[in-house]
C-alpha cells in the first residue's frame, strides 16, 4: 500500500508541478468549499451525484488547511465509493474507516513531506516535534512518513506510533508550528 501511495503522490507532484493539495484538487475537478467556523471541524470529503466535494474550515491556519486538504485529496483518490454512500461519511468510527484514515494520512504525508528534505533536516537528538515544526507538519503526519520510509528499508528509528485520527486535534496543535 505505502509504495502505491508514494508513487501516486510523486506522480501527482510531477504532473501538476506542485505538491499544493488545493491546486491539485482543483485541477482534478473537485469542488472546494471553504467555510470559516470556530469549531473542531477541519474538513471532509463527500461525493454527491457523481461530483466530488471537499469542505474545509479556513478558520485553521494555513499549515493546517494544507494538511487537511492533502488528507482529503487522499480520500478523493482512494475512497470515492465510501464517500458516495447516502449518509455523511465519518472516516473515523469503524475499523474499516480507521484503515481509510490511515491510508489518507499516509498519502498526505507523502504529498507534503519530501524525503530528501526530511533526511537533510534530521539531526542527532532532534525530537519528532522539533522536526515536525521545522517541516511545518503535524508530528503524526511526520510519523506516517517515517513509518513508510522504515518499511521501505531506510534506517529510521521509530519509537512513537502515529494516530490515524490525529486531524481531530490538528487545529489546536497548529499553534506549535513555526510559520515565520
Amino acid at each position: 500500500m505505502d509504495d502505491r501511495l508514494l508513487k501516486d503522490a510523486r506522480e501527482l507532484i510531477e504532473e501538476h508541478g506542485t505538491n499544493d493539495p488545493y491546486e491539485i484538487l482543483t485541477n482534478l475537478g473537485a469542488v472546494l468549499i471553504p467555510i470559516n467556523i470556530e469549531a473542531a471541524f477541519l474538513g471532509m470529503f463527500k461525493v454527491l451525484d457523481g461530483k466530488s466535494y471537499v469542505i474545509y474550515n479556513t478558520h485553521a491556519d494555513e499549515a493546517v488547511v494544507t494538511q487537511v486538504l492533502a488528507h482529503e485529496l487522499g480520500h478523493f483518490l482512494y475512497h470515492k465509493s465510501y464517500a458516495s454512500k447516502e449518509e455523511l461519511a465519518d472516516f473515523g468510527i469503524t475499523q474499516e474507516a480507521s484503515l481509510l484514515e490511515a491510508e489518507a494520512n499516509t498519502f498526505a504525508a507523502h504529498l507534503l513531506i519530501d524525503e530528501d528534505e526530511l533526511m537533510d533536516n534530521l539531526e542527532e537528538g532532534m525530537t519528532y516535534m522539533d522536526l515536525a515544526r521545522r517541516l511545518m507538519v503535524d508530528e503524526n503526519l511526520l510519523l506516517y512518513k517515517l513509518k513508510s520510509m522504515k518499511k521501505r528499508g531506510l534506517k529510521i528509528n521509530l519509537s512513537e506510533a502515529a494516530r490515524s485520527q490525529f486531524f481531530q486535534n490538528l487545529a489546536e496543535q497548529s499553534k506549535n508550528y513555526d510559520i515565520n
